[in-house]
Order: structure tokens, then C-alpha cells, then sequence
């Protein structure tokens, strides 16, 4: 264990900063996020489970070229998501994400898209994180001065991935929820 913040361990139910901040009920669903986000990012790998933290490696390298071409592919499927989003209860949903009105700029349209809330036990989370990582802490700041996952927010994260120690389950879990928002904006279709 690294610091008080038992930032090592490999499960949510026992991290310090979790327990903290969420219920028992939030951290078995944040659990089914970490466990689904992990399965998609090592299976389109091609990876397996054997060590997760090659997975998120390799997303990130696959990732990391992607962005070169200026589009990025999560390569997640936004079916599963869905059926993952019914396996949570509304009160974790709703400790992480809200909805949100965007215009389609082509159609005019006005569609429906998910956000990370601004004032809930998710923010919480990542002020906490951001004191154990100042790339961490950038994220948190951005997202506080504007209320959204921004386009330099996206970068960076793309950018310093090295930065990051994958072996510390909460970055994982913020790894994840992160793309998680990215792919739901990107599929979501109404």
C-alpha cells in the first residue's frame, strides 16, 4: 500500500478514498463499471484477462494512433453499455451522470446526451484522486471551470497516459468512466 490512501489495492470495496465517498451499494456498481470497461478494453485488445494493466497499455497505444488521424474509436459497444447502465441503480447512475440537451450542427436536431454531473459523489472522487495526481487534479479543475469532458481534456489524458499508474484501481476507474461518457456521446443516437 502506497500513502494512506491504499491506492494499490486491487479492489474498490477496500480503497480507502472509495469508501470514503461512496455507499456499499454505489461501490458494487461502480464494480460492474470497472469489471465491463475492463472486459471491452482487454477483448478488443485481444488480450484477455490476464493482466489488466496491459490492457490498458495497449488502449491507450491503439488509442494514441486514433487520435493522430483525428478520429477517435473507443471500439466499445454502446449495446452492451446499455445493458451495463440497467445493471446500475438509478441513485449510482445519477452519483455519476446526468442528461443533457446537445444541437446537432448538421440536422439542427436536439438530441439527448449523457454528462458527468457537476455536483456529485463522482466529482467528489476525482478531487480526492487529483491530490495523489496533478494530471488528475488538471482533469478535476477543467472539468469544474467548464462542466463537461472538453476537447483538451480529451487530449491531455490521450497525451500523458504514461503518467498515469494503471496499477492504482481508482485511476482505473477514472480511466473508465471517462471513455465510458466519451463512447455514450459519440453512439447515442436520440
Amino acid at each position: 500500500m502506497i500513502g494512506c490512501s491504499g491506492s494499490n489495492q486491487e479492489n474498490l470495496q477496500s480503497n480507502s478514498t472509495i469508501i470514503k465517498i461512496f455507499n456499499k451499494s454505489e461501490i458494487r456498481d461502480l464494480t460492474r463499471i470497472l469489471e465491463f470497461f475492463n472486459k471491452q478494453i482487454c477483448t478488443n485488445q485481444q488480450l484477455g484477462k490476464k493482466n489488466f494493466n496491459d490492457c490498458y497499455l495497449s488502449f491507450f497505444e491503439r488509442m494514441s494512433e486514433v487520435e493522430k488521424i483525428g478520429s477517435i474509436k473507443i471500439k466499445i459497444s454502446f449495446d452492451e453499455q446499455k445493458k451495463m447502465y440497467a445493471q446500475l441503480s438509478d441513485s449510482t447512475f445519477n452519483q455519476i451522470w446526468t442528461f443533457g440537451k446537445v444541437v446537432n450542427r448538421l440536422s439542427n436536431d436536439t438530441l439527448q446526451q449523457i454528462e458527468i454531473k457537476y455536483d456529485c459523489k463522482y466529482v467528489d472522487f476525482l478531487n480526492q484522486l487529483g491530490k495523489d495526481y496533478n494530471v488528475i487534479n488538471k482533469y478535476y479543475e477543467n472539468f469544474r471551470s467548464i462542466g463537461d469532458i472538453g476537447p483538451s481534456m480529451v487530449a491531455d489524458l490521450l497525451i500523458n497516459h504514461d503518467s498515469y499508474n494503471f496499477k492504482d484501481i481508482r485511476v482505473k476507474l477514472f480511466v473508465a468512466i471517462h471513455y465510458l461518457t466519451l463512447n455514450d456521446q459519440y453512439e447515442r443516437k436520440r
